[in-house]
């Protein structure tokens, strides 16, 4: 193992690299413009980038999407402010669309990092808010300059595809234990229910 200059990564192999984030990630998206009715809208959530009903009512509604960015598969999405308190950080997007312009999209460098790899290391950023320390001003931000500053730590490519292939299996296999334990609660609370149901009125009696 050897030292590295992250806060809160003090140590990684031998063969790793610690590598600024302007040589791992690409400023490419542009504004949408006039042709914005071209594009699906996306939303970065705690699950990702997905795709959003544009026409569906809620929350705060734009005058326009024109000032909106391009979002191509591959593609991160980052949410580089309110640090202290947003429920979200970052997405790797699979689709094609548009996103509020408020976000910042990268494209991550395939000669140097893995997608899926990228997604699991910021995922773990923002566990614990690591990121933050790096924030300025009362709506802890970080401005583009500072991100590109900030080094992450990066295994071979081989060593990223293993990583990620095995973090793939197994999250999917907790998501899946997950929907399980869900299913079995909401059977559960439908019961319960049930039992108020008929016993307060009147349709079975207590022994």
């Amino acid at each position: 193992m050897k030292k590295t200059n992250i806060p809160f990564c003090k140590e990684i192999p031998d063969d790793w690299q610690e590598i600024p984030n302007k040589y791992l990630f690409e400023y490419h998206s542009k504004k949408v413009g006039e042709k914005w009715k071209e594009y699906q809208l996306l939303s970065l959530t705690t699950n990702g980038v997905k795709e959003k009903d544009i026409n569906v009512t809620g929350g705060k509604i734009p005058d326009s999407y024109e000032n909106y960015q391009t979002v191509e598969p591959g593609d991160m999405v980052f949410c580089l402010f309110d640090l202290d308190v947003s429920a979200v950080f970052s997405g790797l997007s699979h689709n094609y669309g548009m996103i509020t312009s408020a976000y910042d999209v990268v494209k991550p460098n395939s000669d140097l990092l893995n997608q899926s790899f990228s997604d699991y290391w910021f995922r773990y950023v923002f566990s614990n808010r690591y990121y933050k320390m790096y924030s300025k001003n009362i709506r802890f931000t970080i401005g583009s300059d500072m991100f590109k500053s900030i080094t992450t730590p990066i295994p071979p490519m081989s060593t990223q595809v293993k990583i990620a292939d095995f973090l793939n299996k197994k999250t999917n296999e907790i998501d899946s234990l997950i929907a399980i334990k869900q299913k079995q609660i909401e059977e559960l609370e439908e019961y319960k229910n049930s039992l108020i149901y008929e016993y307060v009125t009147g349709k079975k009696e207590v022994d």
